[in-house]
C-alpha cells in the first residue's frame, strides 16, 4: 500500500501531554555513554570490539529529515527526540 500524506498523519497522531497531535519522532543518538550492566547496550559493546558507544547524527541530518518530513506533512504541529540519552551527551 503506498504512503500517502493523509495514511502518514494517521500513523504520525500521537498523545502529547493530554492533546492528540501530529507529531514526528526521530533520534539524534543512538546508544549510550554508560556502562549498565543491566542494559543490552553494555554487553553489545562487549561482543563487538569496534562498537562505538553513541553514534551521533549532525544537527544539518537531523534539520533536513525534519523539513523533508514538514514537505510531506506540511500540519505537523511537534518534533518528538526519542534518544534514550538525549542529556546524557
Amino acid at each position: 500500500m503506498p504512503m500517502t500524506a493523509d495514511r502518514l498523519a494517521v500513523l504520525l497522531m500521537h498523545n502529547v501531554g493530554g492533546t492528540w497531535q501530529l507529531a514526528y519522532g526521530l533520534a539524534m543518538t543512538r546508544g549510550c555513554p554508560h556502562a549498565c550492566t543491566y542494559c543490552c547496550a553494555d554487553a553489545l559493546s562487549g561482543v563487538y570490539p569496534d562498537w562505538r558507544r553513541v553514534r551521533r547524527r549532525s544537527a544539518e541530518q537531523v534539520v533536513a529529515e525534519i523539513e523533508a518530513a514538514r514537505a510531506i506533512v506540511p500540519e505537523l504541529e511537534v518534533v518528538a527526540f526519542h534518544d534514550d540519552t538525549f542529556t546524557a551527551i
